[in-house]
């Protein structure tokens, strides 16, 4: 159930300008690495916020993880 809940928020986020980006692996291994309950982040997610990883980050810190 975690793993399905973990798709959907991450799935749901935003659309951001990216200034740095990383490949999909590394911007999967850095979600991890912050929040360990994410077993898997979707390619759209990575696609939606352009590989900005940070920008990412961020906007989950400030936004409460999508409500979780």
């Amino acid at each position: 159930m975690k793993k399905i809940l973990s798709v959907i928020v991450l799935t749901m986020a935003c659309f951001s300008v990216s200034a740095k980006s990383v490949d999909w692996e590394t911007f999967q291994i850095e979600v991890k690495n912050k929040y360990e309950w994410v077993d898997y982040v979707a390619y759209s997610v990575y696609v939606k916020w352009q590989g900005d990883v940070e920008a990412f980050l961020n906007y989950l810190e400030v936004n409460g993880q999508c409500g979780f």
